[in-house]
């Protein structure tokens, strides 16, 4: 995840807690702590909680038992370099994994889709929507219950809040059922307000650089919602897509492949920040 406020990146290991100065000379920190003092999840979701500034990591496959993890995890980056596990009220989403999870700062919440393989059959459609509200004095699992044209529930898929129109975009990710994998390669907005409501901006295209595990950045200063990177439909289709595509945040209904100079990072799976 990135921080803003000090301009650094940050992201987690069994080590610890790694930061990562933009602005400075280009090395990696480890703030490490005692074994067995942390998380133990693989593929867990994380991300900033930018009211707090607290680095949050739940759910994905915990290691020490054989169901989905629950737990919450919270690193201050402004306080001493430790762990602190936090109950939550509420009952939790049946599994939740990878990156489709959302800060609404707005509101003080984690928005949350869960991972299809977990908590949703075949062509099943995201009818609700988990969140963790962190306003309280403990957080607390709530759903949402959206209207409008239902998306199918999905793993891989990445999401983030576009903060100036109200609303969370949902890119990409993969549709698992019975008999094969769907990569939809669409785009999906919820709104935020009061009656929150499913709206497909893009639909399913062969062409789309909306795949998945691709990462996603919103930019205010042109409006716009980046894309880069993603795993496609068959295994040898990673960073089929290297250049960076853009689509409108005012009418996101195509994309333009921004083309830059230069040799691009990308192969299969990324994360993007603006």
């Amino acid at each position: 995840v990135v921080d803003p406020v000090d301009r650094q990146l940050v992201t987690w290991t069994q080590e610890g807690v790694w930061t990562f100065d933009v602005g400075g000379p280009g090395i990696w920190q480890l703030a490490p702590v005692p074994h067995g003092q942390g998380p133990t999840f693989d593929n867990a979701m994380q991300l900033l909680d930018t009211v707090r500034r607290h680095l949050l990591v739940f759910g994905g496959s915990d290691r020490t038992t054989p169901s989905p993890a629950t737990s919450l995890w919270s690193w201050a980056l402004d306080g001493p370099p430790a762990w602190n596990r936090i109950a939550i009220e509420g009952a939790p989403p049946a599994g939740t994994s990878g990156r489709q999870c959302a800060f609404d700062a707005m509101r003080d919440r984690v928005l949350v889709l869960p991972d299809a393989h977990y908590a949703l059959g075949g062509y099943a459609a995201l009818d609700t929507v988990p969140v963790l509200e962190l306003s309280g004095a403990t957080p607390r699992w709530t759903r949402l219950a959206p209207t409008g044209t239902l998306p199918l529930a999905r793993s891989n898929g990445t999401v983030v809040v576009d903060t100036a129109h109200d609303r969370m975009f949902l890119v990409g990710g993969v549709v698992p059922t019975n008999e094969f994998w769907l990569h939809p390669r669409d785009v999906w907005t919820l709104s935020l307000d009061k009656t929150p409501k499913w709206s497909n901006q893009i639909g399913w295209a062969e062409d789309s650089p909306a795949m998945a595990r691709c990462g996603i950045a919103i930019d205010p200063t042109l409006d716009r919602l980046l894309v880069i990177g993603g795993d496609g439909f068959s295994p040898f289709e990673k960073g089929s897509h290297h250049s960076p595509s853009a689509t409108s945040l005012e009418n996101p209904s195509e994309w333009t492949n921004l083309d830059p100079d230069g040799a691009s990072p990308m192969v299969g799976g990324g994360t993007a920040c603006f």
